[in-house]
């Protein structure tokens, strides 16, 4: 999951959308010394959170879906 994260934002750098990784992932990658209170409390990662800015977030949308993402309805 971290791998398709990283490919994500690198993606979005790419087209100049600034795009930040945030949450349990986030917390797992930079808190390695931790890792074991996300295992105590039995966390499982099951989606990718992100955060942009509010100048970016119409050309969302288009960006994940020509990465092969479709919007939750």
């Amino acid at each position: 999951m971290a791998d398709e994260a990283l490919r994500i934002v690198s993606a979005a750098q790419e087209q100049n959308i600034i795009l930040r990784l945030i949450g349990a992932l986030v917390v797992r990658m930079h808190c390695k010394e931790f890792l074991h209170l996300h295992d105590a409390m039995k966390r499982e990662l099951t989606d990718l959170d992100f955060i942009t800015y509010r100048a970016c977030a119409d050309r969302l949308a288009p960006f994940f879906a020509s990465l092969g993402y479709s919007p939750d309805e």
